[in-house]
């Protein structure tokens, strides 16, 4: 139910390019959010997720997520978690754009599911990918996607033990996914706030997930420290500029 009112609001208050009064918010319209142009590396990752698609496997599972608590062990089939966890096509490939667009180069990733999303964040950068999950299958079935040896290092750990381990590095683009809790997301936020670099960008997968995620964005949007927030519905994008004027669009995509 939350969701669905939390996308109601969001078709009342979506704009398009129109409705943005910033140089930056137009040109990240136009060349990220509006571009259908296809790359190279699309058709590739795709059939990968077309090959996971048919995994009937069993592999099990460690829970952190929105309903776990890190204790509990699951069996799951390789092609239902494709089906329904990995996130869809036009959302992995705006994050492509993103990254090209803004040509960053240190690149974490919360959440690596099958390593979809991951391939695509990696064939967008000239420079790495950390990418985080604590559940070693998940992580295994990842790595051995990457046949090309892109620069991608895989971290098998919780993102709380995992994220003091990265305290001497600092990031250009932070894509925060699984684990779909608001105190979580504030945690995580504090965390890793101080690594990200100056123009730097944090992604949030699943805003309007539950009420506690929405509320958590919310807070986030108010950070001081944050000067551009974005509302995709989806997802959530915080940019820290120098210099710009504190703004929030709800963006129609």
């Amino acid at each position: 139910m939350h969701r669905i009112l939390s996308f109601a609001k969001y078709l009342i208050s979506a704009k398009g390019v129109h409705g943005a009064h910033s140089d930056f918010v137009y040109k990240l319209f136009f060349d990220v959010f509006n571009d259908d142009k296809v790359f190279y590396a699309f058709s590739k990752i795709e059939s990968k997720r077309a090959k996971l698609k048919k995994m009937s496997s069993v592999i099990e599972v460690v829970d952190f997520g929105a309903k776990g608590d890190g204790q509990t062990v699951t069996t799951r089939v390789v092609s239902q978690i494709a089906a329904k966890s990995l996130k869809h096509p036009r959302y992995a490939r705006l994050l492509f754009r993103l990254v090209n667009f803004m040509n960053y180069t240190d690149i974490l990733e919360l959440g690596t599911s099958l390593g979809i999303t991951t391939l695509y964040l990696s064939a967008a950068t000239k420079g790495s990918v950390i990418t985080i999950d604590a559940s070693e299958a998940i992580s295994k079935i990842a790595s051995g996607l990457n046949e090309e040896h892109r620069k991608i290092n895989y971290r098998m750990n919780s993102f709380d033990k995992e994220l003091p381990n990265l305290k001497n590095q600092s990031f250009d683009f932070i894509f925060i996914d699984g684990d779909h809790k608001g105190e979580s997301l504030l945690r995580y936020y504090e965390l890793l706030r101080p690594r990200l670099k100056e123009n730097g960008c944090i992604v949030v997968d699943d805003i309007n997930w539950s009420p506690d995620m929405s509320a958590a964005w919310k807070q986030l949007c108010g950070k001081p420290d944050i000067n551009l927030s974005l509302d995709l519905f989806e997802l959530g994008i915080l940019f820290s500029r120098p210099g710009m004027v504190k703004q929030h669009h709800v963006i129609r995509y």
